[in-house]
């Protein structure tokens, strides 16, 4: 299946408004998804540019956070280069979400709280 899709606005022939539909997929998937766009949009046809990825290794660790007295667990996603340097460190949307809800503390600040323990872990 698809890895990712994105769906932008456009304007296409003679000012038209239309969408351009990006998927992100193995180039042994472009045929069978090929199909489906045209199937489902009415598209006449679909333009297929392989092209290479470049991925970093990446894991993820669990940080505990303490806001406000109430402890949780954040999963922290954690990307490095092929030498081993940290590159991104990025909590998880949803695990920083609850707990700003439980807590009142803005998401931002969850998120903030949560990657900066993970790069003290990390050290």
């Amino acid at each position: 299946g698809a890895r990712d899709v994105s769906i932008l606005p456009a304007f296409m022939k003679k000012g038209r408004p239309g969408h351009i539909v990006k998927v992100i997929a193995d180039l042994d998937d472009a045929e069978r998804l090929s199909r489906i766009l045209m199937e489902e949009t009415g598209s006449l046809g679909v333009r297929v540019y392989p092209c290479g990825r470049r991925i970093l290794l990446r894991r993820s660790i669990p940080v505990e956070v303490e806001v406000g007295g109430v402890k949780a667990t954040v999963s922290v996603k954690v990307a490095k280069d092929s030498r081993g340097r940290v590159v991104q460190v990025k909590p998880e949307y949803e695990d920083a979400k609850r707990l700003s809800e439980e807590t009142g503390l803005p998401l931002r600040e969850i998120l903030r709280l949560a990657e900066e323990k993970a790069r003290r872990t990390l050290r």
